[in-house]
């Protein structure tokens, strides 16, 4: 089993809980996430990501739950947590400034050839954010904002530390 802290952020700095991961490998994970001292009666979304930093890509949805009056929830799900990734294309994942972004699979490009195929770059998703889900009057909110460059709600907790 492993736990993982969660630590509140934005608009919940008190927020705390826990994420408790059963790896299962020959199947899907058990995920149970609990958290205390977020906004009451709340929608929270709850993403595995690549990296801590709020918008920051990739992300996997695992779930929602809604909090209770005194802003405690609870999310149990069974998903693919211990070994989960995004895949990405090299070409544009992979620069100059940080080429070995993910783990590469196949054979790296040299020049300006196209990639081989069969090559991808992989992106171990390690974090777990919660953001908060805007009500439905806040017309043209969203979790993820109205554009690739614009943040859309703010997070509520981050995990602390990364999945091993």
């Amino acid at each position: 089993m492993i736990t993982i802290d969660l630590v509140g952020i934005a608009v919940s700095p008190d927020a705390s809980g826990t994420v408790q991961v059963i790896g299962n490998p020959r199947g899907p994970d058990l995920m149970m996430l609990q958290a205390r001292k977020l906004p009451p009666e709340s929608r929270i979304t709850v993403f595995l990501t690549q990296d801590q930093q709020p918008g920051g890509l990739p992300a996997q949805f695992i779930g929602e739950f809604t909090t209770d009056t005194r802003g405690r929830g609870r999310l149990v799900a069974i998903a693919e947590v211990v070994n989960a990734f995004a895949s990405g294309n090299p070409s544009a994942d992979q620069t100059d400034e940080n080429p070995n972004d993910g783990v590469v699979k196949g054979n790296v490009p040299g020049g300006d050839e196209p990639p081989p195929a069969g090559t991808a770059v992989i992106h171990t998703l390690n974090w777990f954010r919660g953001y908060l889900v805007p009500p439905p009057e806040e017309e043209g909110e969203n979790v993820f904002g109205p554009d690739e460059n614009t943040l859309g709600s703010p997070p509520v907790f981050i995990s602390d530390p990364a999945l091993p």
